[in-house]
């Protein structure tokens, strides 16, 4: 589903939204391919800084978080391994 969106620009920086779509090998000169990847890249930067920011403020949790994970992993890699050793042996 897409949503149709009018934005109003000042034509500076319209010629650099087409000049950044023109250059931009995803959004190939669209420019609303491109306002789209410029607009979810932020999100990913703004998600990723309150991430960095809450590791920061919660050092405990974090390491009981990744401490959880990777007890998580090695025991998939575990099982993996004995399933390697003994195919045909899976219920």
């Amino acid at each position: 589903m897409t949503t149709r969106i009018t934005v109003t620009l000042d034509d500076h920086l319209a010629e650099l939204v087409r000049s950044f779509a023109a250059e931009d090998p995803k959004a190939k000169g669209n420019v609303s391919d491109w306002v789209a990847g410029a607009c979810r890249s932020r999100m990913l930067s703004e998600e990723a800084r309150a991430q960095a920011k809450w590791d920061r403020e919660h050092p405990e949790e974090r390491e009981a978080y990744y401490a959880e994970r990777e007890a998580e992993h090695e025991a998939m890699y575990a099982a993996e391994r004995v399933a390697q050793a003994h195919p045909g042996d899976a219920a």
